[in-house]
């Protein structure tokens, strides 16, 4: 209930002081990207540039609270497209695999349901990522390591299938 109505007070007409302080920041790293299209203001550098070149009177070293803000904010074009792939091929691959385990066990296998958990929890970051900072978290990193050890373990199956085929002949 508390995040439902802190999520509703961005969009509502009286906006309390955090959520106007969200919607400028937002706004500064919209005119940072503007400013610095192609890569941005660098990996982790928003805090900074908020208060050493757009913030007014007092610093503001406010963080950009959108995984999408601090995206093309600190990374631009270059880290948006790299990002998207990056995402992308997860999504991509846990799915490939998840349809190659129906196909060879004809049943849900514990495999499949770690595909797709780790597709579930890619869809809720980037949900939550509207509202979070969540750009460098561990979590990307551990979900590309674990579904290409997923890769390797099933192409490593299909290896010892062919090998058994072969004993067997």
């Amino acid at each position: 209930q508390q995040y439902q109505e802190r999520y509703a007070s961005i969009v509502a007409e009286d906006r309390d002081e955090s959520s106007q302080q969200r919607l400028k920041v937002w706004g500064k790293g919209l005119r940072m990207f503007i400013d610095r299209p192609f890569t941005g203001v660098g990996t982790g550098a928003f805090s900074i540039a908020n208060a050493e070149g757009y913030s007014e009177g007092r610093k503001s070293y406010l963080a950009p609270h959108s995984l999408y803000i601090q995206l093309i904010a600190e990374l631009g074009i270059i880290g948006l497209i790299t990002f998207g792939l990056y995402v992308s091929a997860l999504f991509y691959y846990q799915k490939k695999y998840r349809r190659y385990l129906i196909d060879k066990f004809k049943r849900r296998t514990w495999l499949w349901g770690l595909l797709m958990g780790m597709t579930l929890s890619l869809v809720t970051l980037m949900v939550v990522g509207i509202f979070g900072h969540s750009l460098y978290r561990s979590n990307w990193y551990f979900y590309g390591g674990l579904t290409i050890a997923v890769g390797y373990i099933l192409a490593r199956l299909d290896q010892f299938d062919q090998n058994e085929v072969k004993h067997v002949t």
